[in-house]
């Protein structure tokens, strides 16, 4: 077994230990201020490096929505300028079907009449063609987007407007407003 041995220390006990030297102090206090001082410029540049990658990250996927958008924006023309108008015709078209069934079934059978713009009436008139209903079609030249449907003694008015309205706030919301400077490859 290993006895552990203790020296008796005979020292002055209100002498500290050794002195440091000045010049250690000096030396000591100065790079520990260089090493706070480098800690501080690497973190400055760790911000910054981080920064920079988030503002190109940003600046990219905002060109490559533009470059998207840009390149979509024929297909938001032909929506908008022919499927759409061919679209609400056929859905005007239903719809006043629909309401003739409705006066048809309630009893009223002659005298039935439609009154809708100018640009729908060859379209009506092929649906009507293909169904069961007799029915007079008038032109009128007044809002494009609202057919009447009557009789003697009830009408029925059909409004696509507010659904028109829709479908162009939808396809105006996604569809490009301003196109970037140059577009990439």
């Amino acid at each position: 077994m290993t006895a552990h041995s203790y020296l008796e220390s005979f020292d002055d006990p209100s002498r500290a230990g050794p002195s440091e030297h000045p010049e250690f102090t000096k030396g000591f206090a100065a790079g520990s201020a260089e090493t706070e001082h480098a800690a501080a410029q690497a973190k400055l540049r760790q911000i910054e490096a981080i920064t920079s990658a988030l503002q190109d990250a940003h600046f990219t996927f905002a060109e490559a929505r533009s470059a998207l958008l840009l390149d979509l924006k024929p297909l938001f023309e032909a929506i908008s300028q022919q499927l759409f108008p061919a679209q609400i015709q056929s859905a005007m078209a239903g719809q006043i079907v629909n309401a003739l069934h409705q006066m048809a079934t309630s009893g009223v059978r002659d005298g039935l009449r439609i009154k809708v713009h100018s640009d729908h009436v060859e379209t009506l008139t092929d649906i009507l063609s293909q169904t069961a209903f007799t029915a007079t079609i008038e032109q009128t030249d007044q809002r494009p987007l609202i057919a009447w449907v009557f009789d003697d003694q009830s009408s029925t008015m059909i409004d696509m407007t507010t659904l028109c309205q829709s479908i162009e706030a939808t396809l105006a919301a996604i569809s490009p407003t301003t196109e970037p400077k140059e577009k990439s490859q």
